[in-house]
């Protein structure tokens, strides 16, 4: 006698390409393929108040230089960093590129930050407090 049982029906693999299917569309979904794109922008502060503001999104490779201060920013690929800075310790050249929304790097002897912002989440506009100091 044969044994004509499969193991597989052609409904069992009807779900299994729908559940597979819903879970891309899902990951997709999830990932923010399908939204909008954020405008990435970098803040850099000297001395306590704004200096410069640069779109990162759509903005070439570049090079700025802090006036006064022995300061030189390098924008590559939609990120900035430290390139050259006349510091003992030179961590904020160490600190790389940024441009997630969020980063800092600080070059505290020059007295200069630049913090990523985007415009989904900018704590400038949202009003928002991002450090309690007690």
């Amino acid at each position: 006698m044969k044994n004509n049982r499969r193991f597989i029906s052609r409904l069992d693999l009807i779900i299994l390409f729908a559940a597979i299917a819903l879970s891309v569309m899902l990951g997709l979904v999830f990932s923010g393929v399908f939204s909008e794109k954020e405008t990435v922008s970098a803040v850099i502060y000297h001395g306590g108040s704004v200096y410069r503001r640069i779109n990162l999104t759509g903005h070439k490779d570049d090079r700025i230089k802090i006036e006064g201060h022995e300061v030189l920013l390098e924008i590559k690929n939609h990120r900035i960093a430290f390139a050259d800075t006349l510091c003992p310790d030179r961590i904020c050249e160490r600190t790389g590129f940024i441009g997630t929304p969020g980063q800092t790097a600080v070059c505290a002897p020059n007295r200069v930050a630049v913090i990523v912002i985007s415009d989904k989440h900018n704590p400038d506009k949202d009003g928002e407090v991002d450090v309690i100091a007690t």
